[in-house]
C-alpha cells in the first residue's frame, strides 16, 4: 500500500479487512441517505448498477492503526516529488 500525500484515514484497505473479518456492525446504515446502489463504469465503457450488501465503517479513525503499524516497523516514510509518502 503506497499512501501518497494522505494519511491512513484514505487507506481503503482497511475495508477490506473490515469484510474479512465480518464485524457486525457492517450491516448498520452509517447515514439514512447513504445510496444502496451504485453505476460503475467498466473499462469497456459499458455501465453496471452494483448494490452496497454492506456498509463500511467510518474511516475517521483509522489513523489510529498508524501507531501499531509503526510499532511492528511495517511503514517506510519517503518523499515522491514533494509529495510526503509512506509504504
Amino acid at each position: 500500500m503506497l499512501l501518497l500525500g494522505v494519511d491512513h484515514r484514505s487507506n481503503s484497505t482497511v475495508h477490506v479487512g473490515e469484510s474479512h473479518a465480518r464485524l457486525p456492525y457492517l450491516d448498520v446504515p452509517r447515514h439514512p441517505g447513504t445510496p444502496a446502489e451504485a453505476v460503475v463504469k467498466l473499462p469497456d465503457g459499458r455501465e453496471v448498477t452494483v448494490t452496497h450488501r454492506q456498509m463500511p465503517g467510518c474511516s475517521w479513525s483509522y489513523n489510529g492503526v498508524e501507531g501499531e503499524l509503526r510499532r511492528r516497523e511495517a511503514v517506510r516514510d519517503g518523499l515522491i516529488g514533494l509529495a510526503r509518502a509512506a509504504t
